[in-house]
């Protein structure tokens, strides 16, 4: 419910969405692009052309788009099978497109839904790497069950339990905030505690 508030396609029942200074769903949605554990892509399509319209429908002018989908494409190592129906894409093909898309769009705002399933180990080496580079200049938001890669990729991490944020910090604060020795354990701690509310 929290990452389709902050893309702008969920109304909070309570509270406020603050992106980038707006908060009305209208003005984020243009803001952030998503990246969805199961990519949403049209498998007629090559990867070309769902770059090309993501970046369109995002607003990327139009003497910039052919520009932006190289740029994007060439960061997610896809420049090889532009030409390639989505349909014909591995699933980590396929999620490295949905990722391209995502940038092409030029959004200022980033949201990563369990991103790395489907990716191979060399591919999750690629995709970590270019993350970071893309935090530089990004908001990058990035949602995983697996503690290791937020720890490994994520400057803040939150702990959200019971519908609530319940921790949050530097990886190193988290863990003198609950006194444990790995993030692993003080994520249980913190969702533990949260249970016993």
């Amino acid at each position: 419910t929290l990452l389709k508030a902050v893309c702008g396609i969920h109304y909070p029942s309570e509270g406020s969405v603050d992106v980038c200074g707006r908060t009305d769903a209208d003005s984020i949605r243009p803001l952030v692009a998503s990246v969805p554990e199961l990519p949403l892509l049209d498998k007629r399509l090559s990867v070309r052309e769902t770059l090309y319209f993501a970046a369109a429908a995002h607003g990327v002018p139009k003497e910039d788009i052919a520009a932006s989908v190289l740029s994007a494409a060439a960061r997610c190592g896809l420049l090889d099978v532009l030409g390639s129906r989505i349909g014909q894409l591995s699933k980590g093909y396929a999620q490295r497109t949905s990722l391209a898309a995502a940038i092409a769009s030029g959004c200022p705002v980033l949201v990563l839904d369990e991103f790395s399933s489907g990716l191979d180990p060399a591919q999750l080496a690629q995709v970590r790497q270019l993350l970071t580079e893309l935090a530089q200049s990004k908001c990058v938001i990035f949602s995983t069950h697996r503690i290791e890669e937020a720890e490994s990729l994520c400057g803040s991490i939150y702990i959200l339990a019971a519908g609530r944020i319940a921790a949050f910090g530097s990886a190193e604060s988290l863990l003198r905030q609950t006194g444990c020795a790995s993030l692993e354990e003080a994520f249980l701690s913190v969702v533990e505690a949260e249970g016993r509310k």
